[in-house]
């Protein structure tokens, strides 16, 4: 039978008496159907439940494991006979940093087994203690024999009268902290944020109930709030974080894991809120990974 034929006698089978084909068919196409949209949705479900799984593990806070015995102050550490590793980005340690430093990427460093067993000064800015404490958690789990972290960082290591290479001005950013410093001190609660007296009430409704904040009231010195902050720190282990926009006195320079920050009071409150926003965003599920229907 040609194909032309064959066509013919498929043709004839639905208009004479093979009608019954029809709703066969039709049921068929409208089964099949339904199972690719069943099939589709179900896909896209899954999709969905996967990616709020995904975000809950990334955004609900898994304790850090820590360990602070590697830190290590100026004075009480003799840097002769270690190798000192510097873990800031390349522009960072460009612009100040200790003679006859290397430079290596915290990850660099904990996956290179030569270093293992030599002793060994980690330096950074200081800014973030419970990272450096983190960083010492996986320095033991890694079979480090001899690691050491400088605390407070950089600057402390310039205040207690050791050399650093670099600008005057650059040295003294050593002590200011960044946006992004700021912001991860005060969402994870390691901070000990010190405001003038007038800027108190707004600081302390802004920030999350567990982040410690000190008023410098009217008639104190800057000093002394300080000394309470340092009180404070001895136990907690947070940075000391001054808002110098909020004060009408900055503080010396003879304070070691002492930080400041620079912003205005407005700039704070958008900064932080635009973080806590970029958060909540991150919790929501994007479109591509809805359920098939959906809002």
């Amino acid at each position: 039978m040609t194909g032309r034929n064959k066509s013919l006698f498929n043709l004839g089978c639905l208009t004479d008496g093979g009608l019954w084909l029809v709703p066969m068919l039709m049921a068929s196409l409208v089964s099949f159907s339904s199972h690719a949209e069943r099939e589709a949705e179900s896909t896209s479900c899954m999709a969905e439940q996967t990616y709020r799984a995904s975000v809950k593990e990334v955004v609900t806070q898994v304790p850090v494991e820590t360990d602070y015995s590697c830190l290590v102050s100026p004075e009480s550490v003799d840097s002769s006979g270690r190798k000192i590793v510097d873990t800031r980005i390349a522009q960072e340690f460009q612009r100040a940093y200790i003679p006859g430093s290397i430079n290596l990427s915290p990850h660099f460093l904990l996956n290179d087994g030569k270093w293992k067993s030599q002793p060994v000064l980690i330096v950074n800015k200081g800014a973030l203690i419970k990272e450096n404490a983190a960083l010492c958690f996986q320095l033991h789990q890694k079979g480090f024999k001899d690691a050491k972290i400088l605390e407070g960082g950089l600057s402390a290591w310039n205040l207690s009268g050791r050399p650093l290479v670099g600008l005057p001005d650059d040295i003294h950013a050593l002590s200011r902290m960044t946006k992004r410093e700021f912001a991860a001190v005060v969402l994870a609660g390691t901070s000990i944020i010190v405001v003038g007296n007038s800027a108190y009430e707004q600081v302390r409704a802004l920030f999350p109930y567990y982040v410690s904040v000190i008023s410098v009231m009217d008639g104190s010195s800057l000093a002394e709030s300080l000394t309470q902050a340092f009180d404070i720190q001895a136990s907690l282990r947070h940075s000391v974080v001054v808002l110098e926009a909020t004060l009408k006195e900055t503080p010396g320079s003879g304070y070691q894991n002492l930080f400041t920050y620079r912003a205005t009071f407005s700039e704070i409150v958008n900064d932080f809120r635009s973080t806590r926003l970029t958060q909540y965003k991150r919790t929501q599920v994007p479109d591509r990974y809805r359920c098939k229907g959906r809002k």
